[in-house]
């Protein structure tokens, strides 16, 4: 006995487990094999009671043993298909781990035996390994789908703000006909001024002047509604900005906590979570860009570039004298900006 201790070491020992184990999971595959053999010859419906008259099979094991003939085993009959490389991957597996790795897709399996160490792992642990992996793979897909909807919905967002600096455009514009309108009637009314006295022409400057303001007025109430359209957009926008912040803390998060058991999924959503990162990087400086003050900026300096040529048409439809002052005026009023833009 003593000299059978002393010839048997650990390691036979363990070869001789690992052995008994390929040939427990073979056994269990042929098994499986002559079950769905039964099962085609046998009536419908009648071989689950018949695997368990003559072999004492439940129903749940039978449907196992199937499971694992079809996954793991060449139909032609050769086990674990006509690769060595399968046979060296799989064969050491025990029951229950072959039986929980069918959850893994089949064209990943042999990947994901040779980059865990499946064989050193209880069952329990293989399990939640492959839970985990599918959770994050399911993260992954769900970050991919709501990236390309968001980047639709901020496409969308992107767009009516473009409308509404077109609008702010047309409105700028409409300004500029007004003040070319109103420097013709101030032309035309000098015109009429400077004709003989005997035409009796009677020029009401307050209705001149009346009208001028409406005109204002109206663009001015215009321009109001299109700034609390502006305002509304980017409050969605914001909102939209926000939510992808949390998505991102929570792939981040998500990828941190489970890179120790699913590497290549954990480095995936880590990836989302980057790509996310740089969408909602670029949505802030579309934010600043577009904003409610920048856009009245925009408008204001449209506006003044107009009013200042018509404004200069004018002078040169002016009396030299008249123009001269005008000029003179002018000059000093963008110094004086000049000045304090620089300052």
């Amino acid at each position: 006995m003593s000299e059978l201790q002393t010839t048997r070491t650990i390691e036979v020992v363990g070869a001789e487990i690992r052995a008994l184990t390929a040939t427990a999971l073979n056994n269990i595959i042929e098994i499986g094999r002559r079950m769905c053999e039964a099962k085609e010859i046998l009536p419908h419906g009648e071989f689950y009671q018949w695997i368990e008259q003559v072999a004492g099979y439940k129903k749940s094991t039978a449907n196992n043993f199937m499971r694992l003939f079809k996954a793991y085993a060449d139909p032609q009959g050769n086990l674990f298909g006509a690769e060595v490389s399968n046979l060296q991957t799989f064969g050491g597996l025990s029951y229950s781990k072959a039986l929980a790795l069918l959850d893994v897709p089949a064209e990943e399996r042999e990947e994901f035996v040779e980059t865990h160490d499946v064989e050193t792992m209880t069952t329990k642990e293989l399990e939640r390994v492959i839970k985990e992996r599918d959770s994050i793979r399911d993260l992954a897909q769900k970050l991919q789908t709501q990236s390309r909807e968001d980047a639709e919905t901020i496409a969308t967002l992107s767009g009516q703000l473009g409308d509404a600096e077109q609008t702010v455009k047309d409105y700028s514009e409409e300004n500029v006909k007004l003040t070319d309108d109103l420097a013709e009637a101030e032309k035309r009314i000098r015109e009429l001024e400077n004709r003989p006295v005997e035409v009796a022409v009677q020029v009401d400057e307050e209705a001149v002047k009346k009208a001028a303001d409406e005109a204002q007025a109206q663009a001015d109430a215009r321009w109001k509604t299109e700034i609390e359209k502006i305002k509304k957009q980017m409050a969605d926008v914001e909102k939209k900005r926000d939510q992808l912040e949390q998505k991102v803390k929570k792939a981040e998060e998500k990828a941190a906590a489970s890179a120790d058991t699913a590497g290549a999924e954990a480095e995936k959503a880590k990836t989302e979570a980057e790509k996310l990162r740089a969408e909602v990087d670029r949505l802030s400086r579309e934010l600043k860009m577009s904003g409610e003050a920048v856009t009245t900026c925009k408008w204001h300096f449209m506006a003044w570039q107009h009013a200042y040529t018509a404004m200069k048409k004018a002078v040169e439809a002016m009396e030299p004298e008249d123009a001269g002052r005008i000029k003179n005026a002018m000059g000093a009023q963008l110094k004086a900006w000049l000045q304090e833009v620089e300052g």
